[in-house]
């Protein structure tokens, strides 16, 4: 084929890949373009400091922006190590070991990622706070309101860690699971022939070759705290993020929601940059006979019963003990309501994230596809940046598309007013932006395992690149199709802080009606039930992705 004819048949997707890259890259540029501008009058409110100036002895009290730098930096350090030491230690527990019931308790420690944070956090105030046998009850009538007062400031941090720990764990304990799996048996074996034991084969061997992906697993699960908001707010802790929120609405000064931001964007672009770093050039390459995967080593009743234990008291802390409360408020408020309005709400939202999900996949294939046929650096360096919407938190997206809003305002109204108020085509175009991650890596994946000589056979027979995707590829991918839209149904609907910022006022979905219930109202019993309808969507999508990967294997 000539060279001309080919370039001119490849630019449909040049101009696709192009065009989301620009999208996907404008937050960074609109936050660039924010910060260079002169500071308002409500960010030196932020980055002042304030003493007594009657008491020229009194201890000065650090800046807004301080306490909230502090607030993220002290749940980054919290959920840093309590998700290593859940997420690692039960990894291990459930690779290096075989007994009878390994595989569900597999999937019972997978379930709090279909928990919600803010959920979880009410629940669990509901047990631990509230209620009249609560641990903070016991402080104040032990000892006194004074110290019933420290407690509670401690108590807040202890429990944000605590449920962003047990929600994000998984992350960390899917991607050691796999990786301890996927270790050549020839490695431990040999480990232990030379008289080593299994804590130091585990601590020499095993966690070295496993640190790539439980690095990577950890970066998502501190994206996600970074990501947080409403598990927050309710805790009352004040981290970058609430601190976005704080100034948009309260304050309503845009340029320095946008300030914040670049901060918060400076701490993700520090822990990913950290990753990286750790990660080096090193290599981690399979023996030649790794095909024989490590099976776990047999052992005793006594340590069955010890592993079991252990992980049910995690996979409980995590999903069952709020699960049971929130099934308890729940039928608290039934048999008072109206459930038609929560069908509408099934209906609305449902239809919002499956919308969402179809442009995400849509743009999942052109970025996937156009690397495949257009193997140039340029193209993978235009897919990398199109990828970075993830570390982008959905406060900072919501934010950064609000001074797009602005700017749209001022010189095409009509085209804002349609985008961000008629439809939800701002949400949409936001969701995308930061969950085509998600729907890119599995069918990325997919793309890898056809085989490349399927294109060569397609195009000698004179068939077309958009021929060869729809007849040939896509039905290839159909298995990596739904595991994407199902992985990104689920987020969409537990998605908080972006709906929060850019949803209609009139346009509840499942997430920001539990958390207004929740939150705003204090209604525990009815915020409850739209908890669990979140709550049993996610496990429904879990268990069809867990359903479709044994068919695989299989």
């Amino acid at each position: 084929m000539p060279k001309s004819l080919h370039k001119l048949r490849s630019l449909p997707w040049v101009l696709s890949l192009f065009i989301i890259t620009c999208l996907a890259a404008s937050p960074l540029y609109f936050i660039i373009k924010e910060v260079q501008q002169p500071p308002q009058e409500m960010w030196e409110f932020l980055v002042k400091e304030t003493s007594n100036p009657y008491d020229d002895s009194s201890e000065i009290t650090p800046s807004r922006l301080h306490g909230y730098i502090k607030g993220s930096l002290i749940m980054l350090t919290g959920v840093t190590v309590l998700t290593l030491l859940i997420g690692v230690g039960c990894a291990w527990l459930v690779s290096a070991f075989k007994f009878r019931g390994r595989g569900l308790l597999s999937v019972l420690l997978c379930l709090p990622i279909t928990m919600p944070t803010y959920v979880m956090v009410v629940m669990y105030k509901e047990l631990l706070v509230t209620s009249k046998l609560s641990l903070s009850g016991w402080v104040r009538e032990s000892y006194s309101l004074e110290a019933a007062s420290d407690f509670a400031i401690y108590w807040k941090y202890t429990l944000g860690i605590l449920v962003l720990s047990l929600s994000f764990y998984p992350y960390v304990y899917l991607a050691a699971r796999i990786a301890f799996k996927r270790q050549s048996s020839v490695y431990i074996e040999s480990s232990r022939v030379l008289g080593k034991s299994l804590n130091s084969t585990f601590f020499k061997i095993s966690l070295p070759l496993a640190r790539p992906a439980i690095i990577a697993g950890l970066t998502l699960a501190l994206l996600e705290t970074m990501n947080e908001f409403g598990a927050m707010k309710i805790l009352g802790i004040e981290t970058l993020t609430t601190g976005i929120f704080y100034v948009w609405q309260s304050l309503e000064e845009l340029n320095s929601a946008v300030r914040i931001s670049a901060v918060l964007m400076f701490i993700i672009f520090a822990i990913i940059l950290i990753e990286r770093l750790i990660r080096g050039r090193k290599k981690f390459q399979n023996h030649r006979s790794s095909a024989t995967e490590f099976q776990g080593f047999e052992t005793s009743k006594k340590t069955q019963l010890l592993i079991w234990t252990i992980c049910i008291l995690v996979a409980g802390t995590g999903f069952i003990i709020p699960l049971s409360k929130l099934i308890q408020q729940a039928m608290l408020a039934l048999p008072e309501r109206d459930l038609q309005p929560y069908f509408d709400l099934i209906t609305s939202s449902s239809w919002l994230a499956f919308k969402a999900s179809l442009v995400i996949i849509l743009a999942s294939i052109i970025l996937a596809y156009t690397a495949r046929i257009l193997p140039k650096w340029w193209v993978h360096l235009g897919t990398k940046i199109s990828l970075l919407g993830y570390a982008i938190p959905g406060a900072i997206l919501g934010v950064v598309l609000l001074s797009v809003k602005g700017s749209l305002h001022q010189s095409a109204n009509e085209i804002a007013q349609w985008v961000f108020h008629t439809t939800l085509t701002g949400l949409i175009i936001a969701y995308a932006i930061r969950f085509l991650t998600i729907g890119y890596n599995p069918i990325e994946a997919g793309f890898k395992k056809i085989n490349p000589h399927l294109d060569e056979a397609s195009q000698s027979l004179g068939k077309s690149k958009l021929s060869t995707l729809f007849f040939i590829h896509l039905p290839l991918l159909r298995h990596s199709f739904i595991a994407a839209a199902i992985i990104l149904f689920v987020d969409i609907l537990k998605e908080l802080p972006l709906t929060l910022i850019l949803g209609p006022s009139n346009n509840d979905t499942l997430a920001t009606k539990t958390y207004g219930l929740f939150a705003a109202e204090e209604r525990i019993p009815e915020g409850s039930i739209p908890a669990l309808i979140l709550i049993m969507t996610s496990l429904l999508g879990l268990l069809i992705i867990s359903t479709l990967l044994n068919k695989k294997s299989t």
